[in-house]
């Protein structure tokens, strides 16, 4: 992604974020994520969004689950915890799947802290192992 908008024209949140006419419209909205470490190969997983939209010009795309659930590990905000106990639970994520990409596509690329995102999955892994009893 580029970090220099060239023209209003270029700018995405401008032209489909909060309050924009997109917005308004079909109250469907865009917003940048600023700071997000995915796995490495995210990329090759990426899911199509609306395949079936008669859309000529536009193709929207997101993360897979296991990689979005991936991509919330470093932050570890509460919010964060929930959309993983979320994904999990609706048998989204695989937790093997999970730890493998961890150690072999996120966990590289980590500059900081390392050990406590190991201690964060791992919290996170225990906490989606546990039943939920509320059903």
């Amino acid at each position: 992604m580029r970090d220099r908008i060239e023209s209003p024209a270029d700018d995405l949140e401008l032209l489909a974020g909060f309050g924009s006419a997109l917005h308004r419209k079909y109250r469907l909205y865009l917003q940048r994520v600023g700071v997000v470490t995915p796995p490495c190969d995210y990329g090759r997983r990426l899911v199509r969004m609306f395949p079936s939209a008669p859309w000529q010009r536009l193709k929207l795309f997101a993360l897979d689950p296991t990689d979005l659930a991936l991509s919330k590990v470093e932050r570890n905000g509460d919010r964060d915890r929930e959309d993983f106990l979320r994904l999990t639970r609706a048998g989204l994520v695989n937790l093997e799947t999970f730890k493998t990409r961890y150690v072999e596509e996120l966990r590289p690329y980590l500059l900081t802290k390392q050990e406590w995102h190991d201690r964060t999955v791992e919290l996170w892994l225990e906490i989606a192992s546990i039943p939920d009893t509320r059903r």
